[in-house]
């Protein structure tokens, strides 16, 4: 779907880890749009750099 509709952005996910958690927000958000959108992986870029 990604390529079909011509898309060609760079999307920025970001969130951090919780004590309790074994990924992050971000990792998990771009995990979900790669598998539920088809988005490419490399269009979406972590940021993970909160404190």
């Amino acid at each position: 779907m990604w390529e079909a509709i011509g898309r060609r952005a760079l999307i920025i996910v970001s969130g951090g880890r919780g004590a309790d958690e074994q990924v992050s927000e971000a990792a998990a958000m771009r995990a979900y749009l790669v598998e539920k959108y088809g988005v490419p992986a490399n269009a979406a870029a972590i940021f993970n750099l909160a404190e």
